[in-house]
């Protein structure tokens, strides 16, 4: 009971980012996350990027710009630009 406590005072306390950081990864949880799961996501709530992206192109963009792949670092501008992004969007942080 402690821990569910602590973490609606957590999730009350939250600035405006952390809330639209913290939603999207519950609901990427493959089963109704528990007490223990959601303190661990709101603890790890530094370590998410919130990304200038209306789409998943500029996702794709930001993520490989921002260097989450460095293995395409490599990769020409050229040929970055003939990705799709669309199509591979389960691979995207």
């Amino acid at each position: 009971m402690d821990e569910l406590s602590r973490q609606a005072q957590r999730l009350q306390a939250m600035d405006g980012t952390n809330k639209l950081l913290f939603e999207p990864l519950v609901k990427l949880e493959k089963s109704t996350p528990n007490v223990a799961r959601l303190i661990n996501l709101n603890h790890n709530l530094d370590h998410c990027v919130l990304a200038p992206a209306s789409d998943f192109d500029e996702q794709g963009h930001f993520a490989l710009e921002n260097n989450f792949y460095p293995e395409y670092d490599a990769m020409s501008k050229e040929l970055l630009d003939t990705l799709n992004y669309e199509e591979n969007r389960e691979a995207l942080p």
